[in-house]
C-alpha cells in the first residue's frame, strides 16, 4: 500500500466541544465535524485534487475513503488550500448545543456541517450526490 501525505487543519468550538477538521491527502480534501467524544457526526466533500474518476470509487474496492468526486457531481477546476491563514470555522449554537459548523476563507462560506448529517453541504458540488450537497447560493 502506498503512502499518502496527509494535511490536517483543525477548529475547535471551546462552548459546544466539537471539532471542525479540515484533512487534505495528495488526492482529496474533505470537512469533518467530530463531537465531543471525537466520533465523526458529519462530513463533507471540499474538492479533488487530482483528475475526477470516470467511474465511482465507492463502487469498488480499493481505495478506501476518501474518495474522489465525479465531475457530474463537483467542479473539477475548484481547489481549497488549507494553508491559507484565512481559513476560519464559524459555529452556530442554541446555547451550547451545536447546530451547525461553517468553513469559510475571507468571509466566503466554503461548506456547512450539521451534527448527524451527512453529507453535508459544499461549495464546490455542482449537483447533490453522495459526497456533498450543493450550497443554495454558489457564488465564486
Amino acid at each position: 500500500m502506498e503512502a499518502k501525505m496527509t494535511e490536517l487543519l483543525e477548529f475547535k468550538d471551546e462552548v459546544s466541544g466539537y471539532w471542525l477538521v479540515v484533512d487534505s491527502d495528495d488526492r482529496t480534501v474533505y470537512a469533518y465535524l467530530l463531537d465531543g467524544e471525537q466520533e465523526i457526526c458529519a462530513d463533507v466533500w471540499l474538492c479533488n485534487l487530482i483528475e475526477p474518476p470516470a467511474e465511482p470509487e465507492w463502487l469498488a474496492r480499493p481505495p478506501d475513503p476518501p474518495y474522489l468526486n465525479l465531475a457530474e457531481f463537483g467542479d473539477p477546476l475548484y481547489r481549497i488550500d488549507i494553508c491559507n491563514p484565512d481559513l476560519e470555522a464559524s459555529w452556530i449554537r442554541d446555547g451550547k448545543v451545536l447546530r451547525q459548523a461553517e468553513l469559510k476563507v475571507c468571509g466566503k462560506l466554503l461548506a456547512i456541517l450539521t451534527p448527524g448529517e451527512s453529507p453535508g453541504m459544499s461549495l464546490a458540488a455542482v449537483r447533490a450526490g453522495p459526497l456533498a450537497h450543493p450550497m443554495s447560493v454558489r457564488k465564486y
